[in-house]
């Protein structure tokens, strides 16, 4: 063999070395994006007030609408003289977004050995809330939040106080 052959030889080594590797590769491109957007955020004003309630001898369930309207849904409660108010909640967060709005359950503690009372909230916005304006801009929008308080039969005379939690997320 002569250094010509083995030169020869050496190059279609390599030439088949590289078309072999050429074709067990191969790679693709996709594009790839990203939207900065406003912050969901929540704000809120005003209180969750049942107001003053005669002490029930069967349990009972009284009512506060989101339109701050009041009334006994159930048992022996009755109201007493003073009113009812409901809080206001202000959603702010990029224009025309839909978000969801969570509200959970939650206890009213009163005096020392007294039974819990338990609060279901209700918001006047059923389904998805949907922020005023246009991408880009910032959009709100406000709701109200009512419920349902749960008095066990001879509930503790006393003053009652918990926390009313709203979470809201984008959809």
């Amino acid at each position: 063999m002569n250094l010509r052959n083995i030169l020869i030889g050496a190059v279609a080594i390599s030439a088949l070395a590289t078309a072999a590797s050429a074709q067990i590769t191969a790679t693709g491109t996709a594009t790839t994006d990203a939207k900065i957007i406003q912050p969901i955020a929540i704000s809120s004003s005003g209180t969750l007030n049942f107001g003053s309630i005669t002490r029930p001898s069967a349990a009972s369930v009284v009512k506060v609408t989101t339109a701050n309207v009041r009334s006994v849904v159930s048992g022996t409660a009755t109201l007493a003289a003073g009113g009812s108010a409901v809080p206001t909640f202000t959603v702010s967060g990029e224009g025309a977004s839909q978000y969801g709005i969570t509200l959970t359950p939650f206890t009213l503690a009163g005096p020392a050995g007294s039974t819990a009372i338990t609060v279901t909230p209700v918001a006047s916005i059923v389904g998805n809330g949907l922020l005023s304006g246009t991408a880009a801009t910032v959009g709100t929008q406000a709701f109200t939040v009512g419920g349902d308080l749960a008095l066990a039969a001879e509930q503790a005379l006393g003053a009652y106080t918990g926390t009313l939690s709203v979470t809201v997320a984008y959809n």
